[in-house]
């Protein structure tokens, strides 16, 4: 009776999906971000992928119910590019959830500094399709280089550079790499410092990694130039219907409004001085400054050349300043659909309305 209650239970909760989103493995940023999203909803389940956009990409186009989910945008937009039958025209934006950092770690001690000294070198990256794996196959082509590959997880690839099977490894994720920290005494990272296949420069500081001034195993990790990569949420149009749209909607609003909300600036602690008081201190200065002047036989006054600068700096006027909270908001909502080779989905222009008028920016 116990096991006919089970069952019947899971088939309860498989049959309440309406639809999927699809997502990275369970360590992945983009499946942490379906499960906020999900968390209040019985009708949109998570359907759990390899850490890879490519067979995301896959999912979205041809299984069942599959309505949204996550994809790497550098991986996307040259699938897109290479669509010749029109597939992936069904695939709309909604917005870009976040960044992914492209960084490439070598030996402390070897003589490469720069990307453009790892030409005819190998190079330890993910296995076959994975977000790593496909970002060095791209980055590759289009740095024309005849870089060796060893696709491999990222801790074979860490072995295989600790032994010098490899000359350096390249990793996709959030800095710091996690796998990446245990071996900070004996790695480094090359300077990426051009812009490729759409990818953006970043500087990734040496202060992520959490090293204590005095540490002086770790002097050799300095800022390190790498690209900046989004990880978008795209959704299918075809499957959309008046049902699963609003849901969608509110799924999505519900979660920025929660981020946005959560970004309110702490108080800002004032000091007990008054303007008055400022203004009497400033007089006494000044006053003090005729008498020294007099002493001396001159004669305290501006001339026209300040007096005109202090009517512009009067006059000017002042940039109104931008909460942290609508800095966020134009974060999420400030979408470039053209940077990532997709039209906008109306869902994301109803979203950012309806936070616009929630938070009166």
């Amino acid at each position: 009776m116990k096991v006919l209650l089970l069952v019947l239970s899971f088939l309860s909760v498989s049959f309440s999906c309406q639809f999927y989103i699809v997502a990275g493995d369970k360590d992945s940023n983009s499946y942490k971000i379906a499960e906020e999203l999900t968390k209040n909803s019985s009708d949109v389940c998570i359907k759990q992928q390899s850490h890879s956009s490519s067979i995301n990409i896959y999912n979205i186009i041809n299984t069942q119910n599959v309505l949204f989910g996550f994809f790497q945008a550098d991986i996307l937009k040259n699938a897109i590019s290479r669509d010749s039958y029109n597939k992936l025209s069904s695939l709309e934006l909604l917005f870009p959830m976040y960044k992914e950092t492209v960084q490439i770690a070598v030996l402390k001690d070897s003589s490469y500094s720069k990307i453009e000294d790892l030409d005819n070198k190998e190079i330890a990256v993910g296995k076959e399709l994975d977000d790593s794996f496909m970002t060095f196959l791209l980055l590759s082509k289009d740095l024309n280089y005849d870089w060796q590959y060893v696709d491999s997880g990222i801790d074979s690839g860490i072995r295989k550079l600790l032994t010098g099977e490899v000359d350096g490894i390249l990793t996709v994720g959030q800095a710091p790499n996690s796998k990446l920290l245990p071996i900070l005494d004996k790695i480094r990272f090359v300077d990426i410092s051009k812009e490729y296949f759409g990818y953006e420069n970043t500087i990734v500081n040496r202060s992520v990694y959490s090293i204590k001034k005095d540490d002086v195993r770790y002097n050799h990790i300095t800022d390190s130039k790498a690209l900046g990569i989004d990880t978008i949420l795209a959704i299918n149009k075809n499957l959309i219907n008046s049902n699963n749209s609003k849901l969608v909607e509110d799924l999505l609003y519900n979660y920025f409004y929660n981020k946005i909300k959560d970004a309110k600036k702490k108080p800002v602690v004032v000091k007990d001085t008054t303007a008055q008081e400022i203004e009497k201190n400033v007089e006494l200065a000044k006053n003090k400054g005729k008498a020294l002047l007099k002493s001396f036989g001159l004669k305290f006054g501006d001339s026209k050349d300040d007096k005109e600068k202090d009517l512009k700096k009067d006059t000017a006027v002042q940039a109104p300043k931008i909460s942290d909270e609508e800095k966020l908001y134009n974060s999420i909502c400030g979408i470039n659909g053209v940077k990532y080779g997709l039209p906008i989905n109306i869902i994301s222009n109803n979203v950012c309305a309806k936070l616009k008028s929630e938070f009166k920016f």
